[in-house]
């Protein structure tokens, strides 16, 4: 598969339009936080959804949508996502409601502004070889959720390049589980058509659907139900994914 070199330009433009405003927008934000955090959230969080809405639309795609009826109103939820893409998260930061942070592998920490957006709007990094640091996100998870600030997470671990979907790690729906709050599941196809498995690098339009699965209270679950949670959510988003690929 080959790139759309003029939608590739003009994403890779839009980038530099985007971090170029950034060293203007991140001051103001972080003079804003030292006031009010809230108005600090009310500050970023649109700014951030405003930026990775140009860039897919730009990249050419239109995510047929579905089930955003399925979110619970007025509360924070673990939204539980299948990952083949980077456009994953490009796509369902930008369109799902209220505040959202997103979990992120500790490496994207490290990228200038980046990061800095990243940690405006509340993401957790996650270091997957150190099983303390797992610990502690779970925990900052949890109070972020608390606080009415939603929870993005790929508990596949790893973006698949293959068929289907990977395990899930287990440890991913104590963010829900342990305060009690509601499951999002949420399917993705056609991501990984629009970039990664284009030759050379690049983006294309491709078809992509978004579907937002009933959510799953976990209030009162019992211990049973919580081990085997992972594994029945599992099944499910891999049967719509699968289903949606026919």
């Amino acid at each position: 598969m080959t790139c759309n070199p003029f939608r590739t330009i003009l994403c890779l433009l839009w980038l530099v339009v985007f971090f170029a405003a950034s060293l203007i927008l991140l001051p103001v934000a972080a003079l804003i936080g030292h006031f009010s955090p809230e108005k600090k959230d009310a500050f970023c969080y649109p700014i951030v959804r405003a930026g990775l809405k140009v860039l897919w639309h730009l990249a050419g795609v239109k995510p047929q949508i579905s089930g955003m009826e399925n979110i619970p109103k007025d509360q924070a939820v673990l939204y539980v996502g299948n990952h083949r893409s980077f456009f994953d998260i490009i796509i369902l930061a930008s369109i799902l409601p209220g505040r959202v942070s997103v979990v992120a592998k500790k490496e994207m920490e490290h990228i200038p502004l980046l990061s800095a957006w990243m940690r405006n709007i509340h993401c957790l990094f996650l270091d997957r070889s150190n099983v303390r640091a797992g610990a502690q996100m779970v925990l900052d998870g949890i109070s972020l959720m608390k606080n009415g600030i939603s929870v993005l997470i790929f508990p596949e671990g790893t973006r698949n390049k293959g068929e289907g979907m990977l395990e899930f790690k287990g440890g991913a729906f104590k963010l829900a589980t342990k305060p009690g709050l509601p499951i999002v599941p949420v399917v993705q196809t056609g991501t990984r058509e629009m970039f990664e498995d284009l030759k050379p690098f690049g983006v294309k339009a491709a078809k992509t659907t978004v579907t937002i699965l009933p959510a799953i209270d976990t209030a009162g679950m019992p211990r049973t139900g919580q081990n085997q949670l992972y594994s029945s959510v599992h099944d499910e988003m891999e049967r719509v994914f699968n289903s949606l690929q026919k």
